[in-house]
This record gives C-alpha cells, sequence and structure tokens, in this order.
C-alpha cells in the first residue's frame, strides 16, 4: 500500500520521473546547499537518497535575482541516457537544462561561464563608472570610454548593478550624440567625431547597445536610442549606413555623413531589425515552438508584424495601445508581462 505523502519531511515542489522500472523524484532545496534532492525507488514505497546534484556554491548564485529565494520547482526528465534538470526561480533565469551528471559538460560550462562572469565584471569594471574597453598584454586595463561594452550587455554577462551604471554612461553628452552611440567618449585623448573607430556612430553598434538596454530593463534608454537611429535613418533616405560622424546633434542639426561610408551595408540593414526585435523583447525557443514577448518600448505601442519566420512556423503580431494579439502557426506566444503581473 502506498500512502502520502512518500517522502517524509520538508521535500517542496517534488517532480517526478520514471525510467524502466525505477522511479526518481527531485525536490527543491530553496536557498539551502547542496541544492535539489534526488530520491530512488523500485516500488512508490521505499525511497533512498541518491544524489544531491547542485554540489557547488556557485550553482545555487542567484545573485541579480534579488526575489528568487533560491531554487525551486525542479523539472526532472531523463533522455540521451541522462537525467535532467530543469528549474526556475521566482525572477526568470535563463540557466536551465543542469545535466545530474556531475562531470557532464554541461555543469562544466556552466561553472566556466560562472568564473568567467566573476572575472569579467571584477576585472573589467571602472570606478568611474563603465566598462573598460581592453585589457592589455601586461593584463592592465585600457579604461577609455566607449561603446564596445554596450555588447557585454547584449550577452548578459555583466551584473545588473553595473549594466545599469555604465547604461546611464551611454545616454551621457560625452557617449550620446542624438542621433546614436559615439564609439569612443568626447574626453578621450584619441576621440575624432570623423574618424572611423574613435569617435564615429555606427548604427549596428547603437543596436547592440539598445539590445543590451532592453535585455537589463532599461526601457528609457531603449527608447532614446531607438528614437535616435530612426530620426537618424530619415536624413539618410530610409537607409542607415555604415556609420556617420559622431558630432552632437545640439551643434549640428543633422547627422553628418562619414567619407566613404558603404551604404547600402549589411551591418547597418541588420540593425534595424536588432533595433524593432529589442522593443518587442521577443525571444524564439524554436526547438519548442514557443515564443515571448515583452513589448515595452515606445515604437512599439501600436504596430503590426506579420508573417514571422520561427523555425519554418509563421506568426503575425499586433500591438494596439500596449495590448498584444497573435496568431501563430503551430506557436505558443507568451505574453512576459502577463506573466510578471501574475
Amino acid at each position: 500500500m502506498i500512502e502520502n505523502p512518500i517522502l517524509r519531511g520538508f521535500n517542496a515542489d517534488p517532480s517526478i520521473c520514471r525510467v524502466g522500472g525505477d522511479y526518481y523524484i527531485a525536490t527543491s532545496t530553496f536557498e539551502w546547499y547542496p541544492g535539489v534532492q534526488i530520491h530512488h525507488s523500485t516500488d512508490l514505497v521505499n525511497w533512498t537518497l541518491v544524489s544531491r546534484p547542485l554540489n557547488r556554491a556557485d550553482l545555487l548564485d542567484m545573485r541579480g535575482n534579488p526575489d528568487s529565494c533560491g531554487i525551486w520547482a525542479p523539472c526532472l526528465s531523463y533522455a540521451d541516457g541522462k537525467f535532467w534538470d530543469s528549474r526556475k526561480p521566482a525572477v526568470q533565469d535563463l540557466r536551465a537544462g543542469y545535466c545530474l551528471d556531475r562531470h557532464d559538460d554541461a555543469t562544466r560550462c556552466d561553472h566556466e561561464a560562472h568564473v568567467l562572469r566573476e572575472q569579467f565584471n571584477e576585472r573589467f569594471w571602472d570606478d568611474r563608472g563603465w566598462f573598460v574597453e581592453a585589457l592589455d598584454g601586461a593584463g592592465r586595463p585600457i579604461d577609455s570610454l566607449g561603446s564596445n561594452p554596450g555588447h557585454a550587455l547584449w550577452t548578459g554577462i555583466a551584473d545588473a548593478d553595473l549594466a545599469d551604471r555604465y547604461l546611464d554612461a551611454v545616454v551621457g553628452d560625452e557617449l550620446w550624440t542624438g542621433w546614436g552611440i559615439r564609439t569612443l567618449a568626447t574626453p578621450m585623448g584619441a576621440y575624432d567625431p570623423l574618424s572611423y573607430h574613435n569617435g564615429s556612430v555606427w548604427p549596428h553598434d547603437t543596436a547592440i547597445c539598445l539590445a543590451g538596454a532592453a535585455r537589463y530593463g532599461r526601457w528609457d534608454v531603449v527608447d532614446r536610442l531607438t528614437d535616435g537611429l530612426l530620426d537618424a535613418s530619415m536624413y539618410f533616405g530610409g537607409r542607415l549606413p555604415e556609420l556617420f560622424a559622431g558630432l552632437s546633434r545640439r551643434l549640428v542639426p543633422v547627422p553628418v555623413p562619414y567619407p566613404g561610408s558603404c551604404s547600402p551595408q549589411a551591418w547597418a540593414a541588420a540593425s534595424v531589425l536588432l533595433l524593432l526585435r529589442a522593443n518587442l523583447g521577443l525571444d524564439a525557443d524554436v526547438p519548442g515552438h514557443k515564443i515571448s514577448l515583452r513589448p515595452e518600448g515606445r515604437l512599439v505601442r501600436d504596430i503590426s508584424c506579420d508573417r514571422l519566420v520561427i523555425g519554418g512556423r509563421y506568426a503575425s503580431i499586433t500591438i494596439r495601445d500596449g495590448t498584444l494579439t497573435a496568431r501563430a502557426d503551430g506557436l505558443d506566444v507568451i505574453d512576459v508581462r502577463a506573466e510578471s503581473d501574475d
């Protein structure tokens, strides 16, 4: 006879998985270490603790998710001869799919990514309020203020508090021209608004920074950068060039072309698509046949996007006064804003 609870004591958020004649249950441990407990049984009555797979403190690190309360709601599954645990904290965490085999590449890669993130934020941050451009051959920071670190925000490697401070610098007068982001800030020794890389504006560069701002929820920055790039495009016949001069909009009322700039140019053309995607907060899970949207940008308060192709399937999205409706062929469309409200 099987009686509930089959596991005595505190075993929250159980997830059960059957493999042949064996049963496994994963339960939450919240912030306690080691994380997530796995019990095994062959009869659903007698259970033995066989693993605590989150066996390093860094795997339980929820910094940047202040309301997460640790790890909860594990989801246990079995595929390709291995057990997998995908879990989601109270605040969305993009890390998922930890293999329960501690020697698996997934665990190793996660650890390496965690170490890399810590080292990046420690070694590349300048206390004046920005990420440095690079480290030289001796490991010393090249402490110029420029646009390149915005790419780090796009990848998500930056700590949230440091990302927020850097974005304040991005929209300051030293980097922001009113049309786009300078590759190098005005106080820097090599600054030249008509140079190729030392103070000019590259639309694709600004778009990547814009996408980074969206990732960290800085929609005020997204709106400002979106307006500037689209305004600039109107002076180039609706086609953004490879780059243009980094002169301030307050000083010169039109964006100044860069001599020899390519137009059309692939990076610049793609920047408009990234700008739109960032404003929509659009992410695609192709294997899962899902797309999620967080249309917080002012640009997309009223917009229609037809026949978006996601893994060979089509979706059409309409937003009116901020309300999202969608038609999709075999795709789940998720409004992240609604999930956040819940």
